[in-house]
């Protein structure tokens, strides 16, 4: 799991017990702290897409694969008129709110290219693409894209 790169930044609120450390008797002191995930590299997508599509064994588990059956008829009911690109934006926060529901780290790659292989499979279930590495590597770099923005 990639852990975030912390920065300070000019308005970051202190603790009372770091502000004695840091300047003593200064209260006021207004910081607030914010963090950057690390973005992928191209070499990080294709490695977790690749693993994605070739750890079949562990789709196919009978709790993953009723949810890949299900999320499929789903997508079959309710997205019959949906572009790729309206798919992968609905993945992209699909995948963000299963990982909070997990209370996984929002830019671990792992569970990222856990929960999109899930997706992926979706997409191809249903028809929507004909490619695995077309539809889980755009939406791997929309995610990111995401949840960097912020």
């Amino acid at each position: 799991m990639r852990r975030p790169d912390f920065r300070i930044k000019q308005d970051t609120i202190l603790t009372p017990f770091l502000c004695l450390i840091t300047k003593p008797f200064q209260w006021r002191m207004r910081n607030t702290v914010s963090y950057t995930m690390k973005q992928p590299t191209e070499m990080d997508y294709v490695i977790y897409c690749m693993s994605a599509e070739a750890n079949e064994a562990n789709y196919n588990q009978p709790s993953t694969k009723a949810s890949i059956e299900e999320e499929t008829r789903n997508w079959l009911r309710d997205f019959g008129n949906y572009t790729k690109e309206q798919l992968i934006e609905y993945t992209v926060a699909a995948v963000r709110n299963n990982m909070k529901y997990m209370n996984w780290a929002e830019d671990d790659i792992e569970g990222v290219a856990w929960f999109m292989g899930i997706y992926t499979r979706v997409a191809l279930k249903a028809g929507y693409t004909n490619s695995f590495a077309d539809f889980i590597m755009p939406a791997m770099r929309k995610y990111y894209e995401v949840i960097n923005r912020r």
